[in-house]
């Protein structure tokens, strides 16, 4: 597998407590765990970690 360290961008609406959002933030916590740089970008809400 590659081992090269990518930088990645995940684009959501909106950043509000739900299922779409908990799984973007456990996907970039993953990666960012592999040595990824990770972004996340939306057009508002706030990301809280329940």
């Amino acid at each position: 597998m590659d081992k090269e360290k990518r930088k990645i961008l995940l684009v959501v609406p909106r950043l509000n407590i739900g299922g779409a959002e908990s799984y973007v933030y456990t996907v970039a916590l993953g990666l960012m765990q592999h040595g990824h740089h990770v972004v996340v970008a939306s057009w508002g809400g706030s990301w809280q970690r329940c």
